[in-house]
């Protein structure tokens, strides 16, 4: 799975027996199931190395220096625990764990006229998340006048040979339906989104 890594908008500061401790934190403090998120982590006057951070929720890896990230396994609560080498936890963060939201569909690059749409169907997040959502397949239906004048299943995310063959049928205020489109995430779990789209064609 591609590493994910997240702004950080958030600093929170906290003295903690006498040394301040610097986590960069996510806007809302919200990470998401099946997403490793980085976050950077600071103690005032001392390595990071001599701390320890701990999860209750998924795994914590040091990519490197201060750099961090969680990988969360299941949704809810997940509390990063910082401890010291004595083995006292000094700070506790909580995050809320959320599912990822389907995404927006976007169908094509539009100029005018039609015919100069590049034939493609994409899947977008805004979360200010660097996540790529794969499509793995979608149907596509021809309707002209509430019927089906042809059905295509594809796989991918391009309908190019599709396409031409539809420029070559195709009737003023014929439209195209994009359905049933199965999306692959960063840790792979796939799944077909009740999301339909719809784009009116023009002769």
């Amino acid at each position: 799975m591609k590493r994910l890594l997240i702004i950080l908008f958030v600093l929170s500061t906290r003295l903690i027996y006498g040394q301040k401790i610097s986590i960069g934190l996510l806007q809302n403090n919200v990470i998401y199931l099946g997403i490793e998120t980085e976050f950077d982590f600071a103690v005032e006057n001392h390595n990071c190395t001599e701390y320890i951070l701990q999860s209750d929720n998924g795994s914590i890896k040091n990519i490197k220096e201060n750099i961090f990230s969680i990988y969360p396994k299941h949704l809810g609560v997940a509390t990063i625990y910082f401890i010291n080498m004595k083995g006292d936890t000094i700070f506790r963060k909580e995050f809320r764990v959320k599912k990822i939201p389907d995404p927006e569909i976007l169908i094509g690059k539009f100029k005018e006229p039609f015919g100069t749409l590049i034939p493609t169907i994409e899947a977008f997040i805004d979360l200010d998340l660097n996540i790529k959502i794969t499509i793995a397949s979608f149907k596509l239906d021809l309707i002209r006048d509430s019927s089906i004048i042809k059905s295509y299943f594809i796989n991918g995310y391009r309908f190019d040979k599709e396409y031409d063959e539809i420029k070559l049928i195709k009737h003023e205020n014929d439209k195209l339906i994009f359905k049933e489109i199965k999306l692959i995430y960063p840790d792979k779990t796939e799944k077909v989104i009740e999301t339909t789209k719809m784009i009116k064609l023009k002769t």
